[in-house]
């Protein structure tokens, strides 16, 4: 049994002929060795190829009038296949984006479950524990959330399938960990932890609003595909984010422990007094900002990375990094703005190298403060 909410606030209690199935097929031995092919991810793909196939078309009415499914929301067209209809766009003014800075929105239709996360970074959802670190395959980025919350956004089969973005900022690249495809039902965490067994991809942003937030999408069964757009340098509330394909899935948010304020307002004057004395111009701040926002961006994090190891030219950065010569060379020139790399004339090529050992120690300074307990 489990409880649901409508837009306008209307609760319900809900049970489905699905949450039943799932409970007895994750709740007895014969069940769970009927899973171990069904969570496959080559299953997956297999049901994806069908879905994907002109005859799958068929089961899209039936499903429209099982599931009440009001198609005036949707854009209206003609589709290909099951998927197609499957992650279907909604129409224009269908839904309005709630544009208070002060709200923290929900990404998709879902059903929510929030849970808190311990200084040890654990969390418990319901009868199985799991540590940060585990779910995000990084010790070190789960201590950031320590003390947070961790909002669990699970979608069903019937739910718009298309994410958004909760707040505007700047992500950060993605990271993908492959695994098996466990159904995202409430019954399958009972047996399974399936946060850190299922494919799931995480990337962090640095919102404007909320700090820095872990954005994870988490696979689930005949879900063989995260479709993400590509990473922007800055997107806003409300923007598309991605979709899933077939089947019901999962979105998972970490927030950070809120900061603590002062119960009471006291002004000390005589500290005041001694860091107002102490306080830099404010050309000095201002130009300290600039050099700083030069390391907010990762990609130019990962070109001084190689250049602490070699002289390179724009070629053999483009190369390492997956990128065309044109966006490695915009980089590159911020950073030399900045003098932070150096570069020289050789024939036809341009080598860049870094431009003093006082890169190195911003960087290394700033590794060993992220991996601090």
């Amino acid at each position: 049994m489990r409880y649901t909410a409508d837009r306008q606030g209307h609760k319900w209690e809900e049970s489905t002929g699905q949450d039943k199935f799932l409970e007895k097929l994750y709740g007895s031995a014969a069940g769970r060795c009927l899973l171990k092919p069904l969570v496959s991810p080559s299953v997956s793909k297999l049901g994806g190829r069908f879905l994907d196939s002109g005859i799958s078309t068929l089961a899209i009415d039936p499903f429209i009038r099982k599931a009440g499914i009001n198609m005036k929301d949707y854009e209206p067209r003609r589709y290909r296949s099951y998927n197609d209809f499957f992650t279907r766009k909604l129409r224009k003014g269908a839904r309005t984006i709630d544009m208070d800075e002060t709200h923290f929105i929900s990404p998709c239709d879902c059903r929510l479950s929030v849970y808190p996360v311990s200084e040890q970074t654990e969390v418990t959802i319901k009868h199985t524990r799991y540590t940060a670190g585990s779910l995000l395959r990084s010790e070190a980025l789960a201590r950031r959330f320590a003390g947070g919350y961790l909002w669990v956004f699970r979608l069903s089969v019937d739910d718009y399938h298309r994410y958004i973005y909760v707040d505007s900022g700047r992500e950060s690249v993605r990271r993908r960990i492959p695994g098996v495809l466990h159904t995202v039902n409430p019954a399958a965490n009972d047996v399974y932890p399936i946060y850190k067994e299922n494919t799931r991809e995480y990337s962090l942003m640095k919102s404007e609003h909320f700090g820095t937030l872990l954005m994870m999408e988490v696979g689930a069964l005949m879900v063989g595909k995260i479709e993400n757009h590509p990473v922007c340098d800055h997107v806003d509330r409300g923007q598309e984010k991605g979709n899933f394909a077939f089947g019901g899935s999962t979105i998972i948010y970490m927030t950070q422990k809120m900061i603590e304020c002062c119960e009471s307002h006291e002004v000390h004057k005589d500290l005041l007094k001694i860091v107002n004395e102490k306080l830099p111009s404010e050309t000095e701040l201002y130009d300290l900002a600039e050099l700083f926002k030069v390391f907010g961006d990762s990609t130019r994090i990962r070109i001084l990375f190689v250049l602490f190891e070699a002289e390179v030219c724009v070629c053999d950065l483009a190369e390492a990094l997956g990128m065309t010569q044109s966006a490695i060379s915009h980089q590159l020139r911020i950073l030399k703005q900045n003098k932070l790399v150096k570069n020289r004339r050789e024939g036809k090529s341009i080598f860049y190298s870094l431009a003093d050992e006082h890169v190195r120690t911003i960087i290394a300074q700033g590794c060993e403060h992220i991996e601090e307990d």
